[in-house]
């Protein structure tokens, strides 16, 4: 992922977060009762289809997109060759797993990305992006369009519940318990943000107006996550 990606600031946080607003913004309360303590845990976020649709619909991004399995040989040796991901065999099973002809498949990526920054400690980013782009301009920072920003919880007001000392009772979260909930959060937080490409899935594609001028049956598949958590 471009480096240029990363939030540096608050105040690049929150124009991520504009544009996020501008786009059709959603919210969801990732509270956990059992251990959030009396804190509300906030995420604003887009959904990942919105996004898919967006990326489409613009003609900024129409040509660096590819469609459909493509495969590379050697022109020389003419012994098969791997460049762009629409090359790869994966989006050749993904053509034919479905057996429509019309379909268009979009290779989703998924990222995220921990980051230091000014004012707030950390922030975590999760991006979005196709593996329909070409390979250099997905290198871009343009390419990963900001979906969300994972909610940092206060470890201060988070509680646990569990025997110490053979007594059962209420008591300040352990840094394990602690380290448990983020990780739960994140992957709750992804969820919430791709969970709308199931229901396109389940429909069998849905029609989308391209920024080529082309009505395209596009089916979002994820097949790539790129992380720095172990998870």
């Amino acid at each position: 992922m471009h480096r240029s990606t990363r939030p540096q600031s608050d105040m690049q946080i929150w124009k991520q977060m504009d544009i996020l607003n501008k786009h059709g913004i959603q919210y969801a309360n990732m509270r956990d009762d059992t251990i959030d303590g009396a804190q509300d845990v906030h995420f604003y976020y887009r959904p990942a289809w919105d996004i898919v649709v967006d990326i489409l619909a613009s003609t900024r991004f129409t040509q660096y997109l590819r469609h459909g399995f493509r495969p590379e040989y050697n022109a020389d040796s003419g012994e098969r060759e791997y460049g762009e991901f629409v090359s790869a065999d994966w989006m050749k099973w993904a053509t034919t797993l479905f057996g429509d002809a019309a379909l268009t498949i979009l290779a989703i990526f998924v990222g995220s990305d921990a980051t230091q920054v000014k004012n707030r400690g950390s922030a975590h980013p999760i991006y979005i992006s196709l593996g329909n782009f070409s390979d250099s301009f997905r290198l871009t920072g343009e390419a990963w369009q900001t979906s969300g920003l994972v909610p940092r919880l206060d470890h201060s007001l988070m509680r646990e519940k569990g025997y110490r000392n053979k007594v059962f009772g209420e008591r300040a979260a352990s840094r394990q318990a602690r380290s448990r909930r983020e990780r739960q959060l994140f992957q709750a937080c992804a969820w919430t943000v791709l969970k709308s490409l199931v229901d396109v899935v389940h429909e069998g594609g849905r029609h989308v107006l391209a920024g080529s001028g082309l009505v395209l049956k596009a089916l979002p598949l994820v097949a790539t996550w790129n992380t720095d958590r172990e998870e």
